[in-house]
């Protein structure tokens, strides 16, 4: 083994090493938030007969519910930990620790390919590590999608650079569209990975086996029509829903283009603010609608991007590696051009898998810088300096994960930070109605409500509550005002039915079921509900009649097909 290879090694067991010692404690933490939809109640990754769905379906369809999340690659892996764990949530956890560690790994290894040598590339593999703002994806179990997703874009880049060095290779060009390909289903933001291609091909490239614009272009044509397709199939095919209840999301759909602006612009402070001081953590982070154009925050995002701007201009030519690390800071960053107005908040997560490219700008000049010390006495205090910088990220990120530990007292905390959102209270009110404290939890339910009544998971979990107390005539009000702000809102249908079925109405049970199908007659499970209420009543026929549907959508259903055997 080459001293090169074996250094590799090394650092990378110092990252494996760092990453168990920062998020071990994340291991014992529960489930909770999205979790619920995604793995508890998700009926998909329970067994592979549903392994067709997770390609025609939403993430959350198996269970009952629907967002606009395409993601068949996340649905796979919460599949592999259901058959080995259940839903022990330690198995959870350390598959998402390993996609974090992987990341940071390819980190250092692309790091390597941009010249950085062994030292800063490992550094800042460890500060992507380790840094505080990263638990949101790392703690947080369906927040997989982030480290997930970044590793194959990560992958593809590294592919894509040994593919076009002075010969051109082909086994690594089609990694690099493999791995391309796995990141758009994962995540949606991996759309931008032909763009950091494109600006990878204006900035770092040495003229080799591509030495002319054309042959330049002519590498990045698959990765275009990829692109291109996979937009298509999202917005005429896989587009599951449009709707979004998180906060007043008109009064942010209908700023003016000024506005918005400064809008951009304060979030962009605040994120370079969780960045350089991570402190006061919480999801959910809401955004006042701006109204004045001097407040700091503004003034001092405009002098920023003023400064980013004269810089590539001023620094085209001479500084490629700042333009390369920042410009990718900056494209993953674009994205949120649309979230932030379509969901009316931002989230620290969303910062993920553009921090690579500011880090690499860090190890970069970090070396440059350090080559020039030559007094010893400097260049030890620096050293000193960043493994104290190193060991406070930890410790925060340490105390952050285990704030993930018991919802309660994380929705608690993330309230009193500032996180004061209808999606919170809501999160709130299911964890207080898991614990039994229903009372509680309607206080809780009804505040979520006065901030946003849009929302109709808060009237659907309102609705469980009465039902569990048995007060029918409210559950059933409930849960149509959830139908009416979702009507793709299976489970509040589903609800109902069971409602009517404890009341010994089984009309008005079949009834409820039949107008969702109206909507979505080829939907399977609702078939099969119908089917199993008519057999619950004795009517066998009507049972059979919607079994025989089942088998018209999908005519090798196999459960279908037993029970019309039956």
């Amino acid at each position: 083994m080459s001293k090169n290879n074996r250094n590799i090694f090394i650092a990378m067991a110092i990252i494996i090493f760092v990453g168990f010692l920062t998020y071990g404690n994340t291991m014992k933490n529960e489930m909770f938030w999205d979790d619920y939809n995604g793995i508890v109640n998700n009926q998909y990754i329970q067994s592979w007969k549903y392994f067709p769905k997770y390609f025609s379906e939403s993430l959350i369809s198996g269970s009952g519910n629907v967002n606009n999340y395409w993601r068949p690659v996340i649905l796979l892996s919460l599949s592999v930990d259901y058959k080995i764990g259940k839903l022990e949530p330690f198995v959870y956890h350390l598959q998402n620790l390993f996609w974090h560690i992987l990341a940071s790994v390819l980190i250092l290894l692309l790091a390597r390919q941009l010249s950085i040598n062994i030292f800063w590339g490992t550094l800042i593999a460890l500060l992507f590590l380790v840094h505080p703002v990263q638990t949101e994806a790392v703690a947080y179990i369906s927040g997989r999608a982030d480290p997930m997703h970044l590793s194959f874009m990560l992958a593809g880049l590294f592919c894509f650079v040994k593919s076009i060095r002075k010969v051109f290779s082909v086994k690594y060009y089609i990694g690099a569209i493999f791995f391309f390909v796995l990141a758009l289903l994962t995540k949606e933001r991996a759309i931008m990975f032909t763009p950091l291609l494109m600006l990878y091909l204006v900035t770092l490239y040495q003229p080799g086996a591509l030495n002319t614009w054309r042959k330049k272009i002519t590498i990045l044509i698959p990765f275009f029509v990829i692109s291109l397709a996979y937009v298509l199939l999202r917005v005429i095919i896989l587009h599951f829903s449009s709707n979004t209840y998180e906060m007043n999301v008109n009064d942010f759909q209908a700023l003016t283009f000024f506005q918005s602006i400064i809008l951009y612009i304060k979030v962009f402070v605040a994120y370079l603010s969780l960045i350089i001081w991570p402190v006061n953590l919480h999801m959910i982070r809401g955004i006042n609608i701006p109204t004045k154009l001097l407040s700091t925050d503004v003034i001092i995002g405009i002098f920023l991007i003023g400064t980013i701007m004269f810089s590539f201009v001023k620094l085209w030519k001479k500084q490629k590696m700042f333009i390369f690390g920042i410009g990718w800071f900056l494209l993953f960053l674009v994205p949120d051009l649309y979230t932030i107005k379509m969901h009316g908040f931002w989230t620290e997560h969303w910062l993920y898998p553009a921090l690579p490219g500011l880090f690499i700008v860090v190890g970069f000049y970090g070396e440059k810088y350090f080559r020039k010390l030559t007094r010893r006495y400097f260049l030890y205090s620096g050293y000193v300096v960043i493994i104290v910088l190193l060991m406070v990220l930890s410790i925060k990120t340490i105390d952050r994960n285990h704030e993930w530990r018991e919802p309660i007292s994380f929705y608690q905390q993330n309230i009193t930070r500032g996180g004061q959102s209808a999606i919170i209270y809501n999160n709130l009110g299911m964890a207080y109605a898991k614990e039994g404290e229903y009372d509680k939890a309607i206080k809780i339910y009804n505040i979520a409500i006065n901030m946003n009544d849009k929302m109709p998971q808060v009237w659907y979990n309102m609705g469980n509550i009465y039902r569990i107390r048995k007060n029918y005539d409210k559950a059933l009000d409930f849960y149509q005002k959830a139908i009416e702000r979702e009507p793709q809102f299976f489970s509040a249908y589903k609800n109902s039915a069971v409602v009517y079925v404890e009341e010994g109405d089984y009309d008005k049970a079949t009834e409820i079921i039949k107008q969702f199908l109206k909507r979505y007659p080829d939907n399977i499970t609702a078939l099969f509900y119908v089917a199993g209420i008519y057999h619950q009543q004795g009517n066998i026929k009507m049972a059979n009649e919607y079994i025989k549907k089942v088998l018209v959508v999908n005519p090798n259903n196999q459960l279908a097909k037993d029970l019309i055997k039956r």
